[in-house]
């Protein structure tokens, strides 16, 4: 072989050595890049499987404070309802009393009468306290009445 041949073959040698060590080079980056890739796409799928179970936590938590919520609100209509109920029996029971009382209140004003003697300033004050009581607790129940909404029991 002579010195021309044996160059050109050196060089040809050494193209070649460059060509595949780029190529090699060049595959290593590649796999070392689809590597990533699948462990990027790994950490996605994750990322996403956690996203879906926290949405799934949340529809939970939601459906459980609604369902807390329901009861809570059917509670506090029977409680409202019985306050109510409670209120309108003591209004009641007071108009009841208020009128016994200004019966009992005439009842001596008319036995003063026949013997004599007429009222005082201060029994018929109290005498028109009372009437004007027995009106506004008269007025106040027939309001109740009307705005009084009978609410059926919530199924709980």
């Amino acid at each position: 072989m002579d010195l021309g041949s044996t160059t050109t073959t050196l060089a040809a040698i050494a193209i070649v050595a460059a060509v595949l060590s780029a190529m090699l080079v060049s595959w290593r980056v590649n796999k070392a890049a689809a590597k990533a890739r699948l462990v990027d796409y790994a950490k996605r799928d994750e990322v996403a499987r956690q996203v879906v179970q926290a949405a799934k936590l949340a529809e939970v938590a939601n459906e459980s404070a609604l369902r807390t919520g329901q009861l809570m609100l059917a509670k506090l209509d029977q409680i409202h309802g019985l306050v109510n109920s409670n209120m309108t029996s003591a209004l009641q029971s007071e108009l009841d009393s208020t009128i016994r009382e200004l019966a009992g209140l005439q009842e001596i004003i008319d036995l003063k009468r026949v013997g004599g003697h007429e009222p005082n300033g201060e029994a018929t004050a109290a005498i028109e306290t009372t009437r004007a009581r027995i009106t506004e607790l008269q007025n106040v129940l027939a309001d109740r009445k009307i705005t009084v909404v009978v609410v059926p029991p919530t199924a709980v």
